[in-house]
């Protein structure tokens, strides 16, 4: 049986294996299990504090918020072309959930189509390449457990304004 204590702890059986990592826009992810490509992993934001970083992702998935509610925002993009940079994100050397290195390939519009509360014990889905964000309502604890896919291809993307890039772009990306 897994176990959060409070916002810092998470007790796993003798001899469990768990990894995790501080996601980039600001939760902690532990991987609590793997089996031919699918996962089942846990997501903890302590404070309820976390970016909402609009970007897609290289599975679908179905993820319950366990504690706290979310904002759940769905995107499209749009014909301009001067609003946001779109960023491809890399497995560095190939190893998922390890580092990561992150591409300008061009530039896009976006706008929103949807907007939902997620609320704890209902779970919803997120298709292949679906562009969404996925932040805590309110500050507090927050949790949901989410069971990924199999992967579809090597990269997802990130949408950033110009003036809000918070990851390393490759340096030939710069020019």
């Amino acid at each position: 049986m897994i176990s959060c204590l409070n916002s810092n702890v998470l007790l796993v059986p003798k001899g469990g294996n768990v990894r995790s990592e501080i996601h980039p826009i600001g939760f902690r992810k532990y991987i609590l299990f793997s089996l031919f490509g699918y996962r089942l992993r846990l997501h903890v934001w302590p404070d309820g504090v976390g970016s909402a970083s609009r970007h897609n992702h290289r599975w679908w998935f179905i993820s319950m918020p366990l504690f706290g509610k979310f904002l759940d925002t769905r995107f499209r993009e749009t014909g301009r072309s001067d609003d946001f940079l779109k960023i491809d994100v890399l497995d560095r050397s190939g190893v998922r959930d390890g580092a990561r290195d992150y591409h300008h390939v061009g530039d896009s519009g976006l706008e929103v189509i949807a907007e939902h509360i997620r609320y704890p014990f209902m779970p919803y889905m997120c298709r292949f390449g679906e562009i969404h964000s996925y932040v805590p309502y309110r500050p507090g604890f927050h949790a949901s457990l989410v069971f990924i896919g199999r992967l579809q291809t090597k990269s997802s993307k990130i949408w950033r304004r110009p003036t809000e890039v918070d990851v390393p772009l490759d340096r030939n990306d710069e020019d």
